[in-house]
């Protein structure tokens, strides 16, 4: 027999005439309630000896042994009636409980003696379940805690699909083992298809942001919630982040957004920057870490240059904006986006090219440890990177950070020279100063790399001038940064012969 009780909470029984062995299953099928079989409740036809009698008095406070009221309740020592078998549940919890009105009852003194042959003959069976809905009138009060959040967000729907798995990232309570975090998606098929595989966007990016940044994901879980017609892009908060549904996009659309939320979980989630204020430094180092991440996850492409390329474009037409500019103060345009993203990526690039990987990355995983879980400013994001690089990075801040100066490095000239070798000239043609890594080839094979330090352009000098011995044959080729993660407006001048 079943029955789909729908309306459970104080003072809600069902009722059902059962005989012999009864198996007695409980299934909660409702996120607005929380079901709990309170007890078992016996109606005999007729009072019997052994029995203390009916009880009207009790406000169904169920405690001890047996229970202020009702012949079993769940948790206390059992005692079954003759020719009566139960099979309950193992575990479940004795709430305070209003006794249904109209069911008959009767209590235990002590625990009941039956005399043989004298055991009352049972034909009604009251199973009261305590379903109790917290709050009042129905309504329901949910209770969130977390510890070291600074927003807090809620979802609901009954209309999503769940996807749930795990990741896997470096231990975080020191006891020698690896720990894993819930992840969880919510989307609806037949709004965002894309989304079957967003559960796995989610788990990658975690764990690869938790290795990089040197700092595991803190948070017991990580919910990612579709959004059509909330929302096109997403948006982060503590443990939950809301995407579009990335329709007619593809996949790696998806894996890059949900990288670049997530991404948010460290700043400014764990290292709180002030967005509004400098919006740079959560998004610039949230786009940086999803582009280390695409570079991981989808290779084949150096998306690094990528984003490069769209801050250097909007650069050389002249329309940027200082990246130090509060974020309600930009103009129409592309000043607040590249501002805020493409720049401050691209930077983090740079940066690492001027002070190398292992002194970049020890910078940048202190910032992240050090300010865990408070406010930094710019200025404690330059001390940082400065106490690592042991040297004054004043012209790095003013030249990208503070001003719009653009960079431009060229070949100016090659000139052979009758004896062999050559000189080449090297001009600096922009505003922002940085050091130029030059490679020479020659008719030889020999290559020749040189770097011009920025205090050659910080003293003032416009052009640089490198010998090339007479001994390697004559010039081929030159070129200015061959990485290519210098952020120069005009790289057509990068290269000679031109071409």
């Amino acid at each position: 027999d079943r029955q789909h009780l729908t309306a459970l909470y104080q003072g809600v029984y069902a009722v059902y005439e059962l005989a012999g062995k009864v198996r007695i299953r409980l299934v909660a099928r409702g996120w607005n309630y929380r079901a709990r079989l309170g007890g078992i409740f016996f109606d005999p036809a007729e009072a019997a000896s052994g029995f203390e009698g009916f009880d009207y008095d009790t406000s169904g406070d169920w405690i001890g042994r047996y229970g202020a009221e009702g012949f079993y309740v769940v948790g206390a020592e059992r005692v079954d009636p003759p020719d009566i078998s139960l099979r309950l549940p193992k575990k479940v919890k004795k709430i305070k409980h209003l006794w249904p009105q109209g069911v008959r009852r009767f209590s235990y003194r002590q625990p009941p003696i039956l005399p043989s042959g004298d055991a009352p003959a049972f034909d009604n069976v009251q199973i009261a379940f305590n379903a109790i809905a917290a709050g009042e009138d129905g309504w329901l009060t949910y209770r969130f805690e977390a510890e070291n959040v600074r927003d807090f967000v809620w979802t609901t729907s009954n209309l999503q699909r769940w996807d749930a798995s795990s990741a896997v990232v470096p231990d975080r309570d020191e006891d020698g083992e690896d720990d894993r975090v819930l992840i969880h998606s919510f989307w609806r098929p037949e709004r965002a298809p894309l989304w079957a595989q967003q559960w796995k966007y989610a788990k990658q990016s975690i764990e690869h942001h938790s290795v990089y940044t040197g700092f595991p994901y803190p948070w017991s879980h990580m919910t990612s919630v579709e959004g059509a017609d909330i929302i096109d892009g997403g948006m982060e908060f503590p443990m939950l982040t809301l995407i579009g549904p990335y329709e007619d996009r593809d996949a790696q659309a998806l894996f890059n957004v949900t990288s670049h939320e997530l991404g948010h979980m460290w700043v400014p989630m764990i290292v709180g920057s002030n967005e509004k204020r400098h919006a740079w430094m959560d998004e610039g180092s949230t786009t940086f870490l999803e582009d280390e991440s695409r570079m991981e996850l989808w290779p084949g492409v150096d998306h690094h240059r990528v984003e490069g390329t769209a801050y250097v474009e909007v650069g050389a037409a002249g329309l940027e904006q200082s990246m130090m500019r509060h974020g309600d103060w930009y103009a129409p345009g592309p000043g607040y986006g590249t501002a805020s993203y493409s720049k401050p990526a691209t930077l983090m690039v740079l940066l690492r090219e001027l002070l190398g990987e292992e002194t970049w990355q020890r910078a940048y995983r202190a910032f992240i440890s050090e300010w865990a879980y408070k406010h930094p400013t710019p200025w404690d994001f330059f001390a940082t990177f400065e106490r690592f690089a042991e040297q004054d990075l004043d012209w790095f801040w003013t030249s990208f950070y503070f001003e719009t100066w653009t960079l431009d490095h060229a070949v100016g000239t090659v000139r052979p020279h009758t004896s062999g070798g050559a000189t080449v000239t090297i001009e600096d043609r922009g505003f922002a100063p940085f050091p130029a890594t030059v490679r020479i080839r020659t008719s030889t094979g020999e290559r020749i790399e040189e770097t011009i330090p920025v205090d050659h352009w910080l003293d003032g000098h416009k052009s640089f001038e490198i010998e090339v011995p007479a001994g390697v044959g004559s010039v081929t080729r030159v070129e200015v940064d061959p990485s290519g993660y210098v952020p120069d407006v005009d790289r057509s001048n990068n290269f000679w012969p031109r071409g």
